[in-house]
């Protein structure tokens, strides 16, 4: 068995500039750090085959640096009820596995009217793929600014699915 200090001698890696620059097109925490919007980011990339991919990038006096750290687990691909809620307030879309979005105190009294749109028995594993397809949409962690063809959208790839 392997101890846990070798384990991250062999999955950690030091990031590159090249490896910054491709995880920006997909990040949007990444890409702020990179433009010197925020200091620091990290966050993690989930694939189906079970390998996650946590990174930490930074911008410490204009030197950008970051690690990752691929670990290889049995990922949550379990059918798990999923919903699209709308925010009648802010007219926002929230994709999310449960049914009240984790908001701050500040944001509560902000988000206080949701509207089921739908909900549908899913992979967690589809949730993030539809986070993917929709981030430059992305306002905050789940909310998204999604139109009505966005909306179709999900409607056709989620038909596969059984309705919750």
């Amino acid at each position: 068995m392997t101890d846990i200090n070798t384990y991250f001698s062999y999955a950690s890696h030091k990031l590159d500039h090249y490896s910054i620059s491709l995880l920006q097109e997909t990040e949007t925490n990444v890409r702020e750090v990179v433009n010197g919007e925020k200091h620091y980011c990290f966050g993690v990339q989930v694939y189906k085959t079970g390998k996650y991919f946590i990174f930490y990038v930074d911008n410490i006096n204009n030197t950008l640096s970051g690690m990752g750290l691929d670990l290889h687990l049995k990922i949550d691909v379990d059918t798990r009820t999923s919903y699209t809620l709308l925010d009648t307030t802010k007219n926002l879309v929230c994709i999310c596995n449960k049914y009240l979005p984790k908001v701050s105190n500040e944001e509560q009294a902000l988000h206080n009217s949701y509207e089921l749109i739908t909900s549908w028995e899913a992979s967690v594993y589809e949730v993030l793929q539809l986070h993917k397809l929709f981030n430059k949409k992305r306002i905050m962690d789940s909310w998204f600014d999604l139109d009505f063809e966005d909306l179709k959208f999900i409607k056709y790839r989620m038909e596969k699915y059984k309705v919750a």
